[in-house]
């Protein structure tokens, strides 16, 4: 069955600017250079494209919810801003309506079921939805029954002040037994969590597609060739599960430091001892593309020491700038910069194996060169943006097509 008309596609997020690669603010102006009717609406609003639509919302009263939830120890279960969306135009016309991240002081759980029709689909970042409360469980399996008597209240990203991750955990199983929208993943880690979780292993239209990215300069010159020294490149950030900890850890180990340099993106600062035993540049946060890509290209290898990762954007972007990602074994980062014949993943959590892996790609030039390439088109071949936004398209088409069908049979 042909779609008779250009297809209207609502993106849903709770801001554009920041992650706008994966947060559907890239995707849906790729997708009108695909002749799609396609629109974003969010919360927080932060460029000036006119396909962006911002909720109406009072800011005060949406921080006094957010100060709520925290004493009472709750996430995104008093936030009423579905019913916002549901009287938007673009709303109630959409062929598709694609949520990225709902539960960013959002919308309420409780709404899920209302918001997520046929025409749903939903893109699931990371694993909070199937936890009580934290968005990497790491070793913890309590979520995989339950999440009694936490000890993760300390969480990067949804600290809580008492235990009611139980509560949480339960409030998530009572509304998502109701829906079974379309999921999209970005790795096949993810899908497995999915599929592993009581509170959405019923969910059965699962489809991964990774995300996409622009690639950078195939030319790029080598350390080798530059004669200088080895450029670490790594995001420098605050968070437990971030893994920096372990980086500089790392770092303090490695026995010949004159022949490495370093460059850091991200909000954390770099340790003094770092600084003092290294040539560092600091950039902090780096939101235009453009810069983010100057500065990998400068790097000649990428250390991403997360803990936990649902996909790894940025190794994918290092990897993109010819970089060498070292990750560590066990995360979705592994499977994402196919290690070990691209990238390289070592003994989770171990510092001193970090270490050995930028000695040996520092010792063995050839290897080095080696996986720099392989890296470069392995990322070129499976991660163009181009493949990422056409993706969504077929599969967008495909549901258009299967609920024209199924209203058809209805009637």
């Amino acid at each position: 069955m042909e779609l008779s008309k250009r297809m209207r596609v609502l993106e849903v997020n709770n801001t554009d600017i920041i992650g706008r690669i994966f947060n559907g603010y890239d995707l849906h102006l790729g997708l009108i250079e695909r002749n799609v009717d396609a629109k974003q609406v969010v919360l927080d609003k932060q460029s000036e494209v006119s396909t962006v639509l911002q909720l109406n919302v009072d800011e005060i009263i949406r921080q006094e919810i957010s100060y709520v939830e925290k004493q009472l120890a709750v996430s995104n279960i008093l936030f009423p801003y579905a019913e916002h969306l549901m009287k938007l135009r673009e709303f109630k016309t959409a062929d598709i309506v694609h949520y990225h991240f709902p539960y960013h002081q959002m919308f309420s759980i409780l709404d899920y079921p209302k918001l997520m029709k046929e025409n749903c689909v939903w893109t699931i970042h990371d694993p909070w939805i199937l936890t009580g409360n934290c968005v990497h469980p790491l070793e913890c399996e309590k979520w995989k029954d339950e999440c009694k008597e936490c000890h993760n209240l300390d969480d990067d990203y949804f600290p809580m002040l008492k235990d009611n991750v139980n509560f949480m955990w339960n409030v998530k199983k009572k509304v998502l037994k109701e829906i079974n929208p379309h999921i999209i993943v970005a790795s096949k880690w993810m899908k497995k969590q999915i599929e592993l979780s009581p509170l959405t292993c019923h969910f059965t239209k699962i489809h991964i597609i990774p995300f996409g990215i622009c690639t950078g300069d195939e030319s790029k010159e080598s350390w080798i060739n530059r004669g200088d020294k080895v450029t670490i490149g790594f995001r420098s950030e605050t968070g437990y599960v971030k893994g920096c900890s372990l980086l500089y850890d790392a770092l303090r180990i490695l026995k010949d430091k004159s022949h490495y340099k370093l460059e850091a993106v991200g909000n954390g600062d770099v340790p003094q001892d770092i600084c003092q035993m290294y040539e560092v540049a600091e950039h902090g946060f780096v939101g235009e593309r453009e810069k983010l890509m100057k500065i990998l290209d400068s790097c000649d290898i990428f250390v991403m020491p997360s803990l936990a990762e649902s996909f790894g954007l940025m190794a994918i972007e290092a990897m993109a700038c010819k970089c060498v990602v070292i990750c560590f074994q066990g995360t979705a980062v592994e499977e994402n910069i196919n290690a070990p014949e691209c990238g390289l993943a070592v003994a989770y959590k171990s510092a001193e194996e970090l270490a050995k892996a930028i000695e040996t790609l520092h010792m063995s030039r050839e290897n080095l060169l080696e996986r720099q390439e392989k890296g470069y088109h392995y990322v070129k071949d499976r991660y163009s943006f181009e493949q990422y936004v056409d993706r969504h398209k077929r599969l967008f088409e495909d549901i258009v097509r299967e609920n024209k069908i199924n209203k058809i049979a209805v009637i």
